[in-house]
């Protein structure tokens, strides 16, 4: 948001923005079916500066985003989106990953069944099915000068689907389809390298940390062997934030991380200095997320122990020193790292105290040492205690 801000383009955009009669006649084009040729030019001018117009003065009080989600407008983008029909399908998916940052829009888009042939569609042009790269108009030529090929519109497509999907994925009803249209598939095949661009390989990860909310999608992800396939990401540093928010989402729930320490590829001591390598890029949207996730694994013993073995402790100190620094500057996300660091050390001392009060429990009474809880992990309760990240 910074860089968004400090762009000249998105100041200028803003200011055609703040004309209404520059937002009305364009979406008056827009909505008008007589000139298919001027009707497309209006979506492509309206996706094209879409970035800057939503964020004009403020996402919910903009103008765009207000004429955008009005109703006429949704149903308008969903039959765009459900005809498939080139280019039309292709602008009008990029305004509606703007249209469902508002819930409402996105609770409709749900509620009527849209979820699915998005999914069906992506899964098309990414795997090349022939339904959709041989359909009219996917087939032209070279880039023009006004005009997009087919190729480069459904590889446009796609990336906004994806877009849309980072906020669809979430809700529990698109879980079941998502499992059924193989959403897994196509997000491994996206962030496979040399498949997509730093920009889609982000987006891909944000799709899958928006599915990886659901307990059952985890436990597939895991049986899959997504995770082996998640840290070799190329972008890292550029996905820093992302695959930091699948790692915290898969370690909301207990059940999964009892099975990530099973894990042998990668295992925990991999995933533990993979962790702290994401600490270090100094990305404070990914620090705050990795550190959630420290906070919570930490009270497994595997976990604490390879975090022992690689100095963890050492890193989030120098992480606090640096943040306390920018916080003093300004920096908006820092006091935010720092407090989410404190929880990290807080249990992470915590679970020291615990396995070592657990241990001298044992020691002193061998005899019913089977009966009690085992070594090697505390009962339920301390676990539930060590894992609060709540400042």
């Amino acid at each position: 948001s910074r860089e968004r801000e400090s762009h000249g383009m998105w100041s200028m955009l803003a200011v055609a923005g703040d004309h209404a009669t520059f937002l009305q006649e364009t979406f008056a084009l827009l909505t008008d079916r007589a000139d298919a040729v001027v009707q497309a030019a209006a979506a492509r001018a309206l996706s094209a500066a879409a970035p800057g117009l939503a964020c004009y003065p403020t996402l919910q009080q903009s103008m765009f985003m207000e004429m955008l989600t009005a109703d006429a407008m949704e149903d308008a983008l969903f039959g765009w989106v459900e005809s498939a029909a080139l280019p039309m399908c292709t602008y009008a998916s990029r305004l509606l990953a703007f249209a469902l940052l508002d819930d409402r829009c996105a609770d409709e888009a749900v509620r009527k069944g849209l979820v699915p042939k998005l999914l069906r569609r992506l899964r098309g042009i990414v795997f090349e099915d022939s339904s959709v790269v041989g359909a009219p108009g996917a087939k032209g030529g070279a880039d023009g000068e006004q005009e997009l090929s087919g190729q480069e519109l459904l590889k446009r497509e796609k990336g906004y689907i994806v877009q849309c999907c980072c906020v669809l994925m979430s809700y529990k009803e698109t879980l079941a389809c998502a499992l059924q249209e193989g959403a897994l598939d196509v997000i491994l095949a996206l962030i496979a390298p040399n498949s997509s661009g730093p920009t889609g390989c982000h987006d891909a990860l944000r799709m899958l940390g928006a599915l990886l909310s659901h307990r059952k999608f985890c436990l597939v992800f895991l049986d899959a062997g997504g995770l082996a396939k998640l840290l070799p990401v190329q972008q890292t540093e550029y996905c820093a934030s992302s695959i930091a928010l699948c790692l915290l989402s898969m370690a909301c729930f207990r059940g999964v991380v009892d099975k990530v320490c099973r894990l042998t590829d990668p295992n925990p001591q991999d995933l533990t200095a993979f962790a702290l390598r994401l600490l270090e890029l100094e990305d404070d949207t990914a620090s705050c997320n990795i550190l959630q996730f420290l906070a919570k694994v930490l009270s497994y013993q595997v976990f604490l122990t390879a975090f022992d073995g690689l100095k963890g402790a050492l890193v989030l100190n120098r992480s606090a020193r640096r943040m306390l620094d920018s916080a003093v500057e300004g920096r908006s996300l820092a006091k935010n790292v720092v407090k989410y660091n404190s929880c990290a050390l807080r249990n992470y001392l915590r679970a020291h105290l615990l396995f070592a009060h657990q241990h001298i429990v044992n020691a002193s009474a061998p005899d019913h040492a089977s009966a009690g809880t085992s070594a090697s992990k505390p009962g339920p309760k301390l676990i539930n205690k060590s894992v609060d990240c709540e400042a």
